[in-house]
């Protein structure tokens, strides 16, 4: 029987979240604790990065609704104007009314 060799890949990464786990990966290979904690560590920078683009997220929404309850209270307001000078027409025809069938 032939022995088939296992060839090793090397795994590199870069960027600044990535540099306290290299030295996990390159130890990973002696260690199956330093594999979990290289895997978990890396689980950890990649769940901060979605935490951080959730929280960016959501702070855009916030904003966005606060200036959509702005934009209500304005148009809330105007209608309300709308709606008493609309009355006050009403009122002003319906006095003119009465007077006209009254003596």
């Amino acid at each position: 029987m032939e022995r088939v060799s296992k060839k090793r890949m090397r795994v590199r990464l870069t960027g600044p979240i990535f540099l306290k786990v290299q030295p996990l990966l390159d130890a990973s290979e002696r260690d199956p604790v330093a594999t979990f904690t290289a895997v978990l560590a890396l689980f950890t920078a990649l769940l901060y990065r979605a935490t951080a683009g959730l929280k960016a997220s959501t702070d855009k929404l916030w904003k966005a609704g606060e200036e959509q309850m702005k934009l209500i209270e304005g148009n809330a307001a105007q209608q309300s104007r709308d709606l008493n000078a609309s009355i006050a027409v009403a009122r002003q025809a319906m006095i003119s009314k009465l007077s006209e069938i009254r003596p």
